[in-house]
């Protein structure tokens, strides 16, 4: 049986349904918890180092456990990166 494409609304449906135990953050809420401004936020995101938002209408909104743990693998980098070797 071919498998049938999923419409735009249905995709969106379904990662709605993913975050609803989830805490949704703004660009607001990223902006001010990880102290970077919009234009690098969205810089970030373009170079794939941060989750694409998810727009609901004109706002974008990042699920607060996918943004936290792309900040955590981001520090855990540079970490690594820092690190003195003999």
């Amino acid at each position: 049986m071919p498998e049938k494409r999923m419409s735009r609304s249905r995709i969106q449906a379904e990662k709605i349904s993913r975050l609803i135990d989830d805490r949704l953050l703004t660009r607001e809420d990223v902006t001010e918890r990880f102290g970077l401004g919009k234009q690098t936020i969205y810089t970030m995101v373009a170079m794939g180092k941060l989750p694409s938002p998810l727009r609901i209408g004109r706002c974008v909104y990042w699920a607060e456990s996918s943004i936290v743990k792309a900040f955590l693998l981001l520090r855990q980098r540079s970490d690594r990166n820092l690190r003195i070797r003999p």
